[in-house]
């Protein structure tokens, strides 16, 4: 009985000794390293979480206004479609108004597709604009924002870059004036109908309603794409917001 007491005792200072011997050992080691070795990886806090930026702010608020601005291309270009019109004896349906008539009301129904598609390709071009300016520029408010500072701050830029934002700003001016274009053609077309098929002040109010719905749109459009060379408006964030600074991440280390 007394050996196996002497066994297990024994065992025990064994195991308390090496434990001692490890802990000893690693102290060493800890103290042998130098300052540099002890020191956390330099992580870049700012890098890495995944709170939302300034660019990502504004794709989110682009992309929810970007859905209204469907609802009004379809509504404002469509107008023989949506404005009420008289069928014999009651307002006609969509489907209704959705058939081949006259020449005329056939010529005034392509053009109100061609309309919408005109807008389309303009408000594609402009969300292209818009996310390439916000990719490669910022809003900074403590700097000038006036043609010739943003032009000084454009030649930081890589060539490639600005060429790009250069390019995307003249398609826009020029997809607007089509789309314009199209679009006075398309109320001229979609009146004369309207008027044939006439249902009341309600189809005025309608009508009137929906290419004022447009008129603001492109008139804006205007405003934002008649400016001198450096001058970049958003066109979805209301409150005169000018890129006027670049985007760190593509900005030349002179």
């Amino acid at each position: 009985m007394d050996n196996n007491i002497e066994l297990k005792n024994e065992i025990i200072n064994e195991i308390i000794l090496e434990k001692i011997i490890n802990e000893s050992t690693i102290e060493e080691k800890i103290n042998n390293l130098s300052e540099n070795e002890l020191e956390l990886p330099n992580i870049n806090v700012k890098e890495k979480n995944f709170e939302i930026n300034q660019d990502n702010k504004q794709r989110i608020s682009v992309g929810f206004q970007f859905l209204f601005e469907l609802y009004r291309v379809i509504t404002s270009s469509l107008l023989i479609l949506f404005v009420p019109q008289m069928c014999i004896d009651h307002v006609c349906t969509i489907s209704e108004n959705l058939v081949w008539e006259t020449s005329i009301y056939n010529l005034a129904l392509v053009f109100n597709f061609i309309s919408m598609v005109s807008l389309f390709m303009m408000y594609i071009i402009e969300i292209i604009r818009e996310n390439r300016l916000i990719k490669y520029l910022d809003v900074n408010l403590e700097l000038s924002n006036d043609n010739d500072n943003v032009g000084i701050k454009l030649k930081e830029l890589p060539l490639d870059k600005s060429k790009k934002i250069y390019l995307i700003d003249r398609y826009y001016q020029l997809s607007s004036y089509i789309a314009t274009f199209i679009y006075l053609l398309n109320i001229i077309f979609s009146a004369v109908i309207v008027d044939t098929f006439y249902a009341g002040t309600q189809s005025l109010s309608t009508f009137i309603t929906y290419v004022l719905f447009m008129a603001m749109k492109l008139y804006s459009v205007y405003l934002i794409t008649s400016t001198d060379k450096n001058i970049f408006y958003s066109a979805y964030m209301k409150t005169n917001v000018q890129f006027n600074d670049l985007d760190p991440n593509y900005k030349i280390i002179m």
